[in-house]
């Protein structure tokens, strides 16, 4: 294999990185109380948000990661 310009290994480390989406729809204060419901019951780490409206609608997009609990609450 190939090493690309400017692309350095890591040292035998191999983490990988799992990223997730999760996307919640309805009525904007449906969709509030969804999403404040999820965010409080999940530990993570936000990488994007996307929103997007179609009448009283609203469709909302989460890229996240998962944390875990132990190792960033310093435990």
């Amino acid at each position: 294999m190939r090493r690309m310009r400017g692309v350095r290994p890591r040292g035998g480390r191999s983490e990988v990185t799992t990223l997730r989406c999760r996307v919640f729809r309805g009525l904007v204060k449906e969709a509030e109380e969804d999403i404040n419901k999820f965010l409080s019951t999940h530990l993570l780490h936000l990488l994007h948000m996307a929103q997007s409206e179609s009448g009283d609608h609203i469709s909302v997009t989460l890229i996240y990661q998962e944390l875990d609990p132990l190792s960033d609450r310093g435990l």
